[in-house]
């Protein structure tokens, strides 16, 4: 198993997610980049607390491994919180 990435990677791929214009590579004004990595920041904390593996992100549409920071969008792996990278559920994480 992959080890578990740390908290600013984690801050650093939810911020990706959050501003989406620039997960598809696109121009990001430095407030919005800003924006995202603030509340990344603030995601992380509540993951950190609740120890939560895993994140749904896009309305649901993708889920977001945090031992491995893989982005799936996969329905069957959301359906199942199932990280294809790691070969297991998120409940055995």
């Amino acid at each position: 198993m992959s080890p578990a990435i740390d908290r600013m990677e984690l801050a650093r791929i939810l911020a990706r997610q959050v501003a989406g214009e620039a997960a598809r590579g696109h121009n990001v004004s430095p407030a919005m980049r800003q924006f995202a990595e603030e509340q990344a920041l603030k995601i992380t904390e509540v993951i950190v607390a609740t120890g939560v593996p895993y994140l749904l992100v896009d309305n649901d549409k993708a889920i977001l491994c945090f031992t491995c920071g893989m982005l799936s969008h996969n329905p069957d792996d959301i359906t199942q919180k199932y990280c294809g990278h790691c070969h297991k559920f998120h409940e055995d994480l």
